[in-house]
């Protein structure tokens, strides 16, 4: 019974995160639970993402969503209950959504990193920013899956992994945008 409210809870999450993100597809493409190849996977601690946007202009940014019961930790760390296990564990949900950014990247098309904007959020869809003392400036709770909100920091989130270079070389790379697009539809993972 713990390990079905814990799977509904994640679902629920996820939905809230999904739906805040319909108000975004004229400015972005969004990739549900995109593949990976799992050897690239090789940590305990990694897990996939949740969601990539791809944005034409902006770049990419992997979402982790995490639901349920989050405490703030030091840093970036959090620790997050497992009703499942019955404890709590210690994360440290941006590393774990830049691992696998770059995974699934090296996955698709190693080069594509050199060229494009990269960035990452975490969601906790069931805790409040008042409930963190320090919160990382990409972590995003559940009052900013309003839309208004949830636009201004993404665009925030966005504008974090740019640089004169990649801003030239990702206008310059159209092509490889389009190539990845196409990748990405033939692995039937684009929503």
């Amino acid at each position: 019974m713990t390990t079905n409210l814990s799977r509904d809870e994640q679902l629920r999450g996820r939905q809230l995160v999904r739906n805040a993100l319909r108000n975004f597809t004229s400015q972005l493409l969004v990739f549900y639970n995109p593949k990976i190849n799992l050897e690239e996977m090789n940590d305990l601690y990694d897990r996939p993402l949740d969601i990539v946007l791809f944005h034409r202009t902006k770049g990419l940014m992997g979402v982790a969503i995490k639901g349920g019961e989050v405490v703030e930790e030091n840093g970036t760390l959090v620790s997050q209950y497992q009703p499942s296990k019955q404890y709590s564990k210690i994360i440290d949900p941006i590393k774990q959504a830049k691992r696998a950014m770059f995974a699934l990247l090296d996955d698709l098309d190693p080069a594509f990193k050199e060229f494009v904007p990269v960035s990452v959020a975490v969601f906790y869809p069931d805790t409040h920013q008042s409930e963190f003392n320090n919160p990382s400036a990409m972590f995003l709770f559940q009052e900013h899956l309003d839309v208004p909100e949830l636009q201004g920091h993404m665009a925030d989130l966005f504008l974090e992994a740019w640089d004169t270079d990649k801003t030239v070389k990702y206008a310059a790379n159209d092509t490889r945008k389009k190539k990845f697009l196409k990748l990405r539809n033939n692995k039937k993972n684009l929503h």
